[in-house]
This record gives C-alpha cells, structure tokens and sequence, in this order.
C-alpha cells in the first residue's frame, strides 16, 4: 500500500548513503557515551572556603560568571576555548570546550608587583625566568597582567572535539607553555612514578597529598621558581595541583575566594624547608597562589601515609604511642597504574572504519558488476 520505502529518496542521494555512514563512523566517537573518561571528579577551589568550578558553561552564566571571547582560538594567544569570569576576580577563570563541558583554568596576577633575586635585589614581577608557563596577558585598569594555564584534556580536544590521532584521549592534566596550546604545552603525569626527577617532594599534608616542586633546591635563583606545583594521593596518582607566585598582591572584595599567602615562618607547612634556597628566607620575601583539587578533598586516598613511631625505651612495645602524618620525606606506596581503556576505544573506532570501508568497497564493487 505504502510503495517502495526507497522511492522516498532520489536514487542518486541512496547511492550516496554508505559515504555518509562512513563520514559518521570517522567523525563521531561512538565510543565515548561516559563524560567520567574525560571529566575530572572534583575541580574544587579552597582558601577559607570551598568553591566548585561550573561544570559547563550554561552553569558558568547561571552562577553570574559572563563569556570573555566569542571565538574558540583565541587571537591573543594566551589560551583556547571559552573564557569565563566572575565580576572581577582573575584568581580562577574557568575555560570551556566547543561544546560547552569545562576544559580548562586560567589565573590573572598583576605585572606591577615587586620581589627579589637571588642576591636580593628587587625585581620586577613576574620574572621573564619563569615566562613561560606565565605568560602577557591583557591591560585590565592600566595594569599589564599576566596569565598561567592549565587544561583538563588534551589540548587539541578544546576547539577540535571531533580530533583523535596523535593525541591522549581523557581526563589529564597539561600546562600551556606558548601562545599555541595545541602543540606548546607540559603534559603532567598521571602517576608520581612517572615523574621527572626534577620534581622533587616537599610535605604532605591530609587533604591535599604529597606536594612536589619542580627544579627546587639551595641553588636555585628565587627569580626561577617554577609558579606550577603537583600533588598526589596515596596511590601516587594525581589528585591535584596549583599555582606558586612570588611578591603581594590584592585581594578583590568581589572574589568568594582568597590566594593562599606564605612567609619564610611558613613554608614548613608546604616546603622541605632544608632544600630552599636562601634568598626565600629574606624577611619581605612572599609567596602566594591557588590550589585546584581534581579529585575530591575528602577522599581517603587524599591524604598521606601513616608512620608508626614507638616509644624509644628499648622494650617491646604491643601498640603504637602515636601516629603521625609524615612530613614529606616519605614517598606515599604507589600501586600499579590500572589499564588504560583508552586504547580499546581507539581500536574499536578502528574496526568500525575498517568495516565502514570494507562494505563500501563491496558495494562500489556490485554496482559496477551491475553496470558491466
């Protein structure tokens, strides 16, 4: 009664249907349904309280934060994606992909802050030493500021969801260091073991994890301290990181949150305090930044491994007198990195275009049997 289903369609647009399924097969991640693959538990904020980022952008606006740039790849150079801020508070400015999923965060400081040498001399912040992963970023109120940026996948993911080749699918964690962040960025390792020796531990501290630092020892010129810091949970996986300036800057009375604040009486809380270089401990020396958890702060894996310390009277002793947090010169066990269903998704996207290709050779193969 109803015909030929197909003569809905004009002959030539069916002859077209095996490439379009083969255009949907490449383009579309058929793989990916979970966001928990690239999507960091936590991205929580804290000094004096707690702040979570806005997942996506629709939450960003809901929650008074306003849209800074209408094209995804910026012409500025200081970052990729979509830039949000919360009147005017550049301590967390959070950065959202193509579609709209939290990808990234970025902090603003002041170019007009003073600090010190190495010989102690004053300086002008930040240094060029450290420039980048900081790098120039806008003139807000005639002041230059200066950008540091962090992002939660793949660079290549942020404006280009539909890229798959030559790049690590899922949640991470990548430093821009250039005004191109697709190809100039420090990918952060996953797990401490993978380290690069030149990240050194410093304390650990429950809820935040065994911090590490990178390039920190007595040599090093305070103008080259490194402003990105790591921490990692008892499994030695990332749980993590921050921000780590030099010099004073201001609060703003709009910001729900404030910078964290050190001085030479306390860098124990963080520091091995033996490995810092002198110049740290001049007395108008400052330290301040943020802390960016991405796994939750109250995770039992967020804290540190317990040391047992007897009593040391030389008699057997049946139970522990106290048990204390160690103070960063213990490495946290570290159990092996669980398999990685990254590739099984690649070769699943794989096999569909192998046999997307394979059907339409076969029936490129019948219609010109047909013809002949």
């Amino acid at each position: 009664m109803y015909g030929n289903p197909t003569c809905l369609f004009p002959r030539h647009l069916m002859d077209l249907m095996p490439i379009f399924w083969f255009l949907v097969f490449i383009f579309v991640d058929v793989t990916k349904q979970d966001r928990s693959d690239d999507m960091w538990e936590a991205l929580t904020l804290r000094y004096r309280q707690w702040e979570k980022l806005p997942r996506t952008s629709h939450d960003a606006e809901r929650q008074g934060y306003t849209r800074q740039n209408d094209i995804c790849k910026t012409n500025s150079g200081n970052y990729h994606g979509f830039l949000y801020k919360q009147k005017d508070d550049t301590k967390a400015l959070p950065i959202y992909d193509l579609n709209g999923w939290i990808a990234g965060i970025q902090a603003m400081i002041p170019g007009n802050m003073k600090g010190f040498n190495s010989r102690n001399e004053s300086i002008p912040l930040p240094p060029i030493d450290v420039m980048p992963p900081i790098m120039i970023g806008d003139i807000i109120d005639s002041i230059q500021m200066y950008t540091v940026t962090a992002y939660f996948k793949h660079p290549k993911l942020i404006c280009n969801p539909i890229a798959r080749i030559g790049i690590t699918l899922g949640k991470g964690l990548y430093i821009q260091m250039g005004p191109n962040p697709v190809t100039m960025f420090q990918e952060i390792p996953m797990y401490s073991k993978d380290l690069n020796p030149i990240w050194q531990p410093g304390s650990c501290i429950p809820t935040m994890g065994l911090h590490y630092f990178r390039n920190v020892s007595k040599d090093l010129p305070c103008e080259k301290i490194y402003p990105v810091f790591l921490m990692y949970d008892t499994e030695g996986k990332l749980g993590a990181f921050g921000w780590s300036f030099q010099g004073k800057p201001m609060d703003v009375s709009s910001s729900q949150i404030s910078w964290f604040r050190m001085t030479p009486q306390t860098y124990a809380f963080t520091f091995d305090t033996k490995v810092l270089p002198t110049c740290m401990f001049h007395q108008d020396f400052r330290i301040f930044g943020i802390h960016i958890w991405l796994q939750p702060h109250n995770s039992p894996k967020m804290t540190c491994p317990l040391v047992i310390q007897e009593r040391p009277t030389g008699k057997p002793v049946h139970k522990p007198s106290t048990i204390n947090y160690t103070n960063g010169l213990e490495v946290p066990m570290i159990t092996p990195q669980p398999a990685d269903d990254r590739n099984s998704a690649e070769f699943m996207s794989l096999s569909w275009m192998c046999i997307t290709l394979v059907t339409l050779l076969q029936i490129v193969t019948f219609r010109v049997g047909l013809l002949s």
